[in-house]
C-alpha cells in the first residue's frame, strides 16, 4: 500500500521500512543488533528503521537505509517479513514494512550519536518496546529455526 495523491502533495511519506540486523552463530543461537540514540530515553531500543521515498520499492528503502545508516553491505541477504505494523484506531498510518538483514557484526557501522548492542532473542524482546518490532522479531527466530533444522 503506498499514500494517496494527497499525501504525497502534502509530504507525507509513503512507507517506513524497519531492518532487524541478525547474525548467526552456533545453532540455535542467533544474536540480534539493537541500537539507540545517546540524546533519547535510554530504555528506548528500536531496529533500524527508516522513510521510504516515493516511488521507491521497500526493499530498496530497506537496504538503502540499512547501508547508509549502519552500513550494511550491499550484497548482505535480506528477508522479506510478514509483520507490519498496524493502523492506529482506524487513523491513517504510515505503511511499515518489515526486513532482516543477516550481516557479520563487525561490519556493522553506526553513527556516533547511537549506541550498539548484539544480544539474544530474549534481550532483544524484552528491549524492543513496538510491538511491530517485537512481531518481527519472534518471525524471524522462527523462520530462521525452521530453515535450520
Amino acid at each position: 500500500m503506498v499514500g494517496t495523491a494527497r499525501d504525497a502533495m502534502v509530504g507525507h511519506p509513503p512507507f517506513e521500512v524497519l531492518v532487524l540486523a541478525y547474525a548467526l552463530d552456533e545453532f540455535p543461537q542467533m544474536t540480534y543488533a539493537v541500537l539507540r540514540s545517546r540524546d533519547e530515553d535510554a530504555d528506548c531500543w528500536r531496529g533500524l528503521s527508516g522513510l521510504g521515498r516515493h516511488g521507491e520499492a521497500p526493499i530498496e528503502a530497506a537496504r538503502r537505509h540499512a547501508r547508509q545508516h549502519a552500513g550494511v553491505p550491499e550484497d548482505a541477504a535480506f528477508l522479506a517479513l510478514e509483520a507490519s505494523a498496524p493502523d492506529d484506531d482506524g487513523a491513517r498510518a504510515v505503511p511499515e514494512y518489515a526486513f532482516a538483514a543477516l550481516v557479520d557484526p563487525a561490519e556493522l557501522r553506526v553513527p556516533d550519536e547511537h549506541e550498539l548492542c548484539w544480544v539474544s532473542y530474549d534481550v532483544a524482546h524484552r528491549l524492543l518496546q513496538r510491538a511491530p518490532e517485537r512481531s518481527a522479531l519472534g518471525e524471524l527466530r522462527r523462520r530462521i529455526a525452521h530453515a535450520r533444522r
